[in-house]
């Protein structure tokens, strides 16, 4: 993933993957001062990675809104 690009959920999850390396889940979580459970919950796709998470792997959570026009309406 390049600087500045965009990343999805799944993305995120992996870069946290690749910073957990051999380590069990255990030792990571404990390591970054996070709950294994949190941490397990991330991974399941339970939980959406918070700010914490996002600090240690420095990246921030952007928002995109898009509008579509209702069927049948006119301008």
């Amino acid at each position: 993933m390049e600087s500045g690009g965009v990343m999805n959920r799944a993305q995120v999850i992996e870069l946290l993957r690749k910073r957990q390396g051999k380590q069990s889940l255990r030792e990571f979580a404990a390591a970054l001062g996070l709950s294994a459970g949190y941490l397990s919950d991330i991974y399941c796709g339970n939980r959406a990675p918070g700010p914490s998470i996002l600090a240690i792997l420095g990246i921030e959570k952007t928002t995109t809104v898009e509008y579509e026009r209702a069927k049948g309406k006119k301008p």
